[in-house]
């Protein structure tokens, strides 16, 4: 029962969201770094996997911090951010203590990069076009370059794809914007759509599921409701969602996606220490992939 209730907790919020708890619960029922390493390390092995998910660190990092600050405005009025500062000290501080194992740089980067999200998110939402519009061209832009420039690592085809769904999702949400076309009640249809995320986060494998209905339904309705605490909210998701076509681009299976297959003790506990420690992840991998990198002939 209760590994439901952490499942629950895990894939009713956007999956890569920290907040204070959320590492504390890796602390309690999760695992360590080096097995998070073990689960990280075979699905992401190529240039153009880790540079797409460090763009996806940044959608996920910005998104987070910039909810949070919405929660923190809602709270106190603006006066203080508690809840990003809270979240912010014990994440970093648990990657520096719970993750000792790690390149000691790489480490200093993840940490730099909660930080950057947390002192950024404030000038952030000032700009929200900016903020989730310029990570998504990024992210094709950085795939295409792969394309074309890595041969064999990515296909032209395949990313103009995914390209054109991105396109014509964002031509629908930007639509809806800009027609105003507002639903009423939207406090009804926020709970309806959280009663069927929290279902969908319950099933045996809630991680397609929950990114798919968070990323598009999420952000059509934010877009249909005109609020930002609900698209920052979904924002989560749609940088889940922006992982998994990475993982389809490369042609490498999603870390989520594999740990399906192990029973749901141990599956609860490799999820929690993967999207705890994501940010180190990254950073470790792409630290480690340039230190196999062969030198320049001269």
């Amino acid at each position: 029962m209760y590994v439901k209730l952490y499942q629950l907790v895990l894939f009713a919020t956007p999956q890569f969201y920290a907040f204070p708890w959320k590492p504390l619960i890796n602390g309690f029922i999760g695992d360590s770094y080096p097995v998070a390493v073990a689960h990280f390390a075979p699905s992401h092995t190529t240039r153009a996997n880790l540079a797409l998910h460090a763009v996806c660190m940044v959608i996920q990092l910005t998104g987070n911090f910039c909810l949070l600050t919405l929660l923190d405005d809602l709270a106190t009025g603006g006066v203080d951010r508690p809840l990003s500062l809270l979240t912010a000290l014990v994440w970093s501080i648990y990657l520096i203590l719970g993750a000792n194992s790690a390149p000691v740089w790489s480490n200093f980067v993840a940490v730099c990069s909660i930080l950057t999200a947390y002192f950024s998110a404030p000038y952030l939402l000032v700009f929200p076009e900016f903020t989730t519009t310029i990570p998504t061209i990024g992210f094709f832009v950085m795939a295409m370059y792969f394309a074309l420039f890595a041969k064999g690592t990515v296909r032209i085809g395949t990313v103009a794809m995914y390209m054109g769904i991105m396109l014509v999702l964002h031509l629908l949400w930007w639509s809806l914007e800009a027609m105003e076309i507002l639903i009423e009640h939207p406090r009804q249809w926020n709970l309806g759509f959280l009663v069927i995320l929290a279902g969908l986060s319950l099933m045996k494998n809630p991680a397609i599921p929950t990114v798919v209905f968070g990323s598009l339904v999420g952000r059509t309705l934010a877009s249909c409701t005109n609020q930002p605490l609900l698209f920052y909210f979904c924002y989560g998701y749609f940088g889940s969602l922006m992982q998994g076509i990475a993982h389809r681009i490369t042609k490498e299976q999603a870390t989520l996606l594999a740990l399906e297959n192990e029973v749901p003790l141990n599956k609860i506990r490799y999820e929690f220490a993967h999207v705890t420690y994501f940010p180190l992840l990254v950073c470790d991998a792409i630290t480690q992939l340039n230190k196999e990198r062969p030198p320049k002939q001269k």
